[in-house]
């Protein structure tokens, strides 16, 4: 009878287990390049610069801008309250997936870095 008992705790332990790994596989969203992004579709995060020769615009279905990094560009689409200081970001993050059709990085997060007031400055 003890040895029912322990091992449904344990099947019980086991199960709890297998949800919160397949749940912490979910949370983890990789980096990838923007060549990976535009040929897998999946839901991912990509970083770069905002390329401030484009700018951002606001449109009816959201923000518009495009990414740079050293290897490419992609244009993103944000749906989301345009982030505070996203025009000074030195970097940002955005995560979503690549839209085939539209040729698009459909993002729902954007992540910025912006330089620090806190940084000490050069004096000259």
């Amino acid at each position: 009878m003890m040895g029912n008992k322990n091992s449904l705790v344990l099947v019980a332990v086991v199960l709890v287990a297998m949800f919160a790994f397949k749940y912490m596989q979910k949370q983890m969203i990789p980096y990838i390049s923007y060549a990976e992004a535009m040929s897998k579709g999946e839901y991912v995060q990509i970083i770069g610069m905002i390329d401030r020769a484009k700018g951002i615009t606001v449109e009816k279905n959201g923000l518009r801008f495009t990414i740079v990094d050293s290897k490419g560009t992609i244009q993103v689409l944000y749906d989301g309250v345009k982030p505070q200081y996203i025009e000074d970001a030195e970097k940002v993050v955005v995560i979503g997936k690549f839209d085939r059709i539209s040729k698009l990085f459909r993002a729902d997060t954007i992540l910025t870095k912006c330089p620090s007031k806190y940084e000490q400055r050069k004096i000259k």
